[in-house]
Parts: structure tokens; sequence; C-alpha cells
């Protein structure tokens, strides 16, 4: 069971060689609604035997959202066809460190081999 801090997002499936799609992301404290600015960012994408493929390059905007930026083909195109996960965690200005968002992806095998 994951802590209630954290949320969770299977990001489905992609094909071996194809771009794996940016995203952002912004975090409230859930009793004041006010937005975490995080100070720093670690985010990994692990393979299923719990190895490190790749970290996430991110931006850390004023407002606090943190934008992931996206993983090209020819990166995913060294990736086995399996499952994979990932985690984003933050470390606040207070020096707490919080893993605010894990999720999954399966990458699938590529056919046409173009890359």
């Amino acid at each position: 069971m994951i802590p209630k801090y954290t949320g969770e997002w299977d990001r489905g499936s992609i094909w071996r060689g194809d771009t794996l799609l940016g995203f952002s992301m912004r975090i409230a404290d859930k009793v004041t609604d006010v937005p975490i600015v995080p100070v720093d960012i670690c985010a990994h994408i692990v393979d299923q035997m719990g190895r490190k493929v790749v970290a996430l390059d991110s931006s850390i905007a004023a407002d606090g959202t943190v934008t992931f930026y996206r993983i090209d083909g020819e990166v995913t195109a060294t990736w086995r066809a399996g499952d994979y996960s990932f985690d984003v965690e933050y470390t606040r200005t207070d020096g707490v460190n919080r893993t605010y968002l894990t999720g999954q992806f399966t990458v699938l095998e590529d056919k046409s081999r173009c890359r």
C-alpha cells in the first residue's frame, strides 16, 4: 500500500522506438491548498529488475509546476520490451523528501524496427 500523499499513474503502453511524451504536474498541500515548490526533483524510469534505465530531465517553474521532457524514440529503441515503472521524488524547501507520483507503463516490441 502506498502513502496517501502519493498519486498513481498508469501511462499505458508505447511501442519500442516511439517517443515517450513528457508531462507536467503541480502538487498542492492538502491542508493549505498552496502549491509545493520543490528545490529539487529526482525521477527515474526503472526496468522489471529495478535497474535504472534513464533519469527524467525536468524543470521547475516558480509556481511549482514541474515539467518532465519527452524521451525520444532513439532512446526508447534501446529498451527491451516489457514493464517499466517510475516515481517522482520532491525535495522540499524544508529538506523533506516525498515521492508524490509513482507509475508504470509497458514497452511493446516494435515490428517495423525503424530505429
